[in-house]
């Protein structure tokens, strides 16, 4: 402090007084402090007691002002951060004319006004920020040493009352409502009582935390009402109802369930909303590997009830899904196929039922996941090309599948080996007895004459006929279609007989020449006997007949 100003007296003390203007934020103005110099420029502390003033000397000649922190209130949450947003209210019952004092937290602290010492006052939270929950209410006491009484406790951490707001908690859980297994993918929504949305979200696998900030404390009920709503069910489940809930001026977690004008709370302690759905029965075509089948044209009927409208399911790679509701427990249902894939044989009936519980029976069956499926199996045609006198394969041989029309579906070459036709380019019959091919031999192997075509046709189970001379078809033996070449004969060919009694065609004569003259020799010689011996029996008739 600058003494420049002060004068020592000529005699006793002078006195000043040192005042603090303007406390700093957050403290309460200091009380004025009495000094005094006396002539020998020492510095005394003037203090009074019973009238009768008191000259204490400073020898350090050092004046200490000691500001007391201001009474405040902080609204903080779990982690002791500020919040801003809530409306809090000190009242008390000992003091009539004390009017209440309400105000409206930031994230600075609130100095309230005109509290007295060693008077009961109440700290109550009207409205929490939002996404949090009421505070129980603090009673605290100023005492006259400046002191402050917290629910009976003094408080260690200065002038100050800390009320503390949790956030709400919620989570969500979709599950399966017979395996209790989580569902990914569900479309989900908070709604509030006026219908609005306020939160949307996909589930996963662990269950969803829900963002506190989008709930809202009611200010004068005890509870705010919310709806968990489903708006896309994962693939091969049915919509869940909506989950009624609500939540608690402190906090709690509700379910709701309404019975006319009556509602039922059950307090979820885990604040876990768990949302159930149904899994779907679903119909689906697939192959023998197991993978789905585009292209068929599937059919469900009811064995006795004429009430039932027929389903027409045309797959497309994945299941059909329906809800259970359409269908009626206990009686039978046929899945048929109307019309297959290309490629694929028609699929035997599948029959099934649902019981009173929604479980499924496929062909007597329970199905765990609800799902009936068809399987189809490939149309499956080989060819073998053949000589006809060995029987053996023949390579190089060009061949054509043709349909009924002449169109040619498919070329290939014969091989050492039989050749499996690719299914695609065979389609089963729908309403026909036969879809109907034919066999043709492009180019032959050198050496062979063009084969005869084949005529063949296949039904709905897939199975190959051959047509044979009389124009009827006969099933062929292992699906297979073999086609006979003939060899080329030349002027130097002959035929031998084995012992089996296969022809063999021989190339090339390695018969001596001059057996070859002998042999026609003497088969003239014969010729001449013969043509003699006729007309001697001629002439013998004619002498006769003369007689």
């Amino acid at each position: 402090m600058d003494t420049s100003a002060l004068t020592a007296p000529a005699a006793g003390y002078l006195e000043y007084i040192l005042h603090e203007v303007t406390a700093p934020d957050g403290y309460e103005m200091a009380d004025d402090i009495r000094f005094a110099y006396d002539r020998d420029g020492k510095l005394y502390l003037v203090t009074e007691e019973n009238g009768t003033k008191i000259y204490t000397e400073k020898k350090d000649l050092k004046l200490t002002v000691y500001d007391m922190p201001k009474f405040c209130v902080q609204k903080v949450d779990t982690e002791g951060n500020a919040l801003e947003g809530a409306v809090l209210e000190i009242a008390t019952q000992e003091d009539d004319g004390f009017t209440p004092i309400r105000f409206t937290t930031t994230k600075d602290k609130y100095y309230p006004q005109g509290l007295k010492a060693d008077v009961t006052y109440v700290l109550s939270e009207i409205t929490p920020p939002q996404g949090y929950s009421v505070a129980e209410p603090v009673s605290f006491v100023l005492k006259a040493d400046g002191s402050v009484c917290i629910d009976g406790v003094t408080a260690t951490d200065g002038r100050q009352v800390t009320m503390v707001d949790k956030a709400v908690t919620v989570y969500v859980a979709k599950k399966d409502l017979s395996t209790r297994k989580s569902l990914k993918g569900a479309k989900l929504a908070i709604k509030n009582e006026a219908g609005e949305t306020l939160y949307s979200f996909v589930s996963e696998k662990e269950k969803t935390t829900i963002p506190g900030s989008i709930f809202t404390a009611s200010a004068d009920q005890n509870y705010a009402y919310y709806s968990l709503c489903e708006l896309e069910a994962p693939e091969g489940y049915g919509l869940a109802e909506s989950v009624d809930f609500a939540i608690s001026r402190s906090g709690q977690l509700y379910l709701v369930e309404t019975d006319g004008a009556d509602k039922k709370y059950t307090e979820l302690t885990d604040h876990v909303l768990t949302m159930y759905d149904m899994a779907q029965l679903s119909v689906s075509k697939k192959t023998e590997n197991g993978k789905y089948l585009k292209g068929a044209t599937l059919k469900i009927t009811a064995e006795k009830d004429t009430s039932f409208e027929a389903i027409t399911i045309k797959t497309d790679g994945k299941p059909a899904y329906f809800d259970s509701s359409r269908f009626t427990a206990g009686t039978t249902y046929v899945v048929s196929e109307t019309k297959a894939p290309k490629g694929y044989s028609y699929a035997t009936d599948v029959k099934f039922k649902l019981d009173q519980d929604g479980n499924v029976y496929v062909n007597g069956k329970k199905s765990k996941d609800k799902s009936i499926i068809m399987t189809d199996e490939k149309i499956q045609v080989k060819v073998a090309k053949k000589d006809e006198n060995s029987h053996k394969h023949l390579e190089n041989a060009e061949l054509a599948v043709k349909d009924a029309d002449g169109k040619v579906l498919y070329t290939f070459t014969s091989m050492s080996k039989e050749v499996t036709l690719p299914a695609k380019i065979f389609t089963a019959p729908q309403d026909e007895k036969y879809t109907y091919y034919t066999l043709t031999e492009v180019k032959a192997p050198e050496g062979y004459e063009l084969a005869k075509d084949i005529r063949f046709a296949i039904d709905k189970n897939g199975t190959l006929y051959i047509r044979n001379a009389k124009g009827n078809y006969k099933k062929a033996k292992n699906g297979l279609l073999t086609m006979y070449d003939s060899p080329t004969f030349t002027s130097s060919t002959s035929i031998t007989t084995t012992g089996s009694g296969n022809k063999v065609p021989k190339t090339g004569d390695q018969t001596p020449l001059g057996l070859l003259l002998a042999l026609c020799g003497l088969s003239l010689a014969g010729m001449i006997s013969a043509f003699s011996a006729l007309l001697r029996r001629r002439r013998r008739v004619n002498r006769i007949e003369k007689r």
